[in-house]
C-alpha cells in the first residue's frame, strides 16, 4: 500500500517503510490528482492540508492521520461517509502553545502578579496555561460552557465566569478553544464586535486558537485604539490581513504549537495509530523513541519566579525576534499567501522548556 507523509512531520518517512511504500508531499500540494496517481491507501498530514470531499472523490484513501491537535481543516462528516478512519495527535502541542503564551505574557507584562488573566478555553492547553500562570502567581479566570456542563472541576485556585464578564475583567485574554460551526457552542465569530468592545482598552489579547474565531476587522479596530495583541493565528490562512500582524505586539505564523518535542509527540501519536491500523506488531516507540530533554527544564511548581522563567524564555525562545522575522517575510514580499508559508516552514524548531509540576 502507497502511504503519503507530510514532509514536514519529523521522522515518519524515514520509519514507516515497513507498513508500506511512503510518498512525501508537501502540505500545500495536496490534491486529487496526487492521490489517485499514487494509489494512496493513508495519508499523514498537517494542518496546512484541508481535506475535504472533493480531494477524496474517486480515490483509495481509508486512514488519515492528522499530527495535529486541531481537526477544522479535515470534513470529518465526509470521511466518515466513505468509511476513513480519521485519527489525530490531540495534546500533542498543548505545552508548546502554553509555553508560547507565558512567554508572551511575561515578555509583555513587567508585573505578572498584577494581571487577571482570562483564559478562553479549558481543554488541553487552556487548562495549562491557566495553571502556568496562577504558579507564576498571577489571578486566573477561565470560561468554558462546555467543561462546566460535563461537570468538570477548575484547578484549585481558579474562578469561572461567564464570557462576557470574562472579557470586561481581565488583564490579559488568551483565546483556547476550536473552531467550530455547529453545536451548541459554536466558536466561529465567537469574538464579534460587541465582544471585541467588552475589552479593557488596555488589555493584551492573546490568540493561538484559530483565525476565525475572531472578527478581525473589529480586532485591528480596537487595535488602532490601544488594544495591545499576540497573535498566531489569522482568518484565511495563508492568505492573511497583514494588517493584524504589522500592528501586533508579537506574531508569529501559526507556530505557537510548533516545537521540536510537539513536532516528535505529534508524529509519534499518528505514526503509532498507523501501526496499529496496518496491525503490525512494531512499537513507534522502537522507531521514534520519545525525547529526553536536552537541557534543564524549568519547572512550573509555584517555587520558580516569573523572573527566572522570563529570562528562560527570552534567551531560548525569542519571541521579539520571531516577530521582527515574520514581519519583515511580509514586507518583504509582495505575495502574503507565499511570505505567510514560507515564513511557517523556515520556523525554527526549539526544544521546550517549561514542565508543569505539582501546581495543584
Amino acid at each position: 500500500m502507497t502511504i503519503l507523509i507530510d514532509d514536514l512531520i519529523p521522522g515518519l518517512c524515514d520509519v514507516l517503510g515497513i507498513a508500506g511504500d511512503v510518498v512525501p508531499f508537501s502540505g500545500r500540494m495536496l490534491t486529487n490528482r496526487l492521490l489517485r496517481e499514487t494509489g494512496a491507501e493513508a495519508l499523514l498530514i498537517r494542518s496546512t492540508s484541508r481535506i475535504t470531499a472533493e480531494l477524496l472523490e474517486g480515490t483509495n484513501v481509508r486512514f488519515i492521520g492528522s499530527a495535529t491537535s486541531g481537526m477544522d481543516h479535515v470534513d470529518v462528516m465526509a470521511c466518515l461517509r466513505r468509511g476513513i478512519i480519521v485519527v489525530d495527535a490531540v495534546g500533542s502541542n498543548a505545552n508548546a502553545v502554553a509555553e508560547y503564551v507565558v512567554d508572551a505574557i511575561l515578555q509583555v507584562s513587567a508585573t505578572p502578579s498584577t494581571e487577571i488573566v482570562g483564559v478562553v478555553g479549558y481543554g488541553n492547553v487552556g487548562s495549562r496555561v491557566a495553571r502556568y500562570a496562577r504558579a507564576l502567581g498571577m489571578h486566573v479566570v477561565v470560561n468554558d460552557p462546555p467543561f462546566i456542563e460535563q461537570d468538570g472541576v477548575l484547578a484549585p485556585g481558579l474562578s469561572y465566569a461567564a464570557l462576557d464578564d470574562l472579557l470586561a475583567m481581565s488583564s490579559i485574554v488568551t483565546l483556547h478553544v476550536p473552531l467550530t460551526l455547529g453545536g451548541p457552542w459554536p466558536t466561529f465569530g465567537m469574538i464579534g464586535e460587541q465582544r471585541v468592545g467588552l475589552l479593557r482598552p488596555d488589555s493584551l489579547f492573546i490568540n493561538t486558537s484559530r483565525g476565525g474565531i475572531v472578527d478581525e476587522r473589529a480586532l485591528l479596530q480596537a487595535m488602532q485604539h490601544g488594544l495591545r495583541t499576540v497573535v498566531d493565528v489569522f482568518a484565511n490562512e495563508p492568505t492573511i490581513n497583514a494588517q493584524i500582524a504589522y500592528g501586533a505586539l508579537i506574531t508569529t505564523p501559526h507556530v505557537a504549537g510548533h516545537t521540536y518535542d510537539a513536532k516528535v509527540e505529534g508524529a509519534r501519536s499518528v505514526g503509532g495509530e498507523l501501526l496499529r491500523w496496518r496491525g503490525l506488531p512494531t512499537s513507534i516507540d522502537d522507531l521514534l523513541p520519545p525525547l529526553q530533554p536536552p537541557h534543564e527544564r524549568i519547572l512550573v511548581n509555584g517555587v520558580a519566579s516569573a523572573e527566572e522563567v522570563r529570562a528562560a524564555l527570552r534567551a531560548r525562545r525569542p519571541l521579539t525576534a520571531d516577530t521582527s522575522s515574520f514581519v519583515a517575510a511580509l514586507h518583504g514580499h509582495a505575495d502574503v499567501a507565499l511570505a505567510f508559508d514560507a515564513a511557517r516552514r523556515a520556523y525554527p524548531l526549539r526544544r521546550e522548556t517549561l514542565e508543569l509540576v505539582n501546581v495543584d
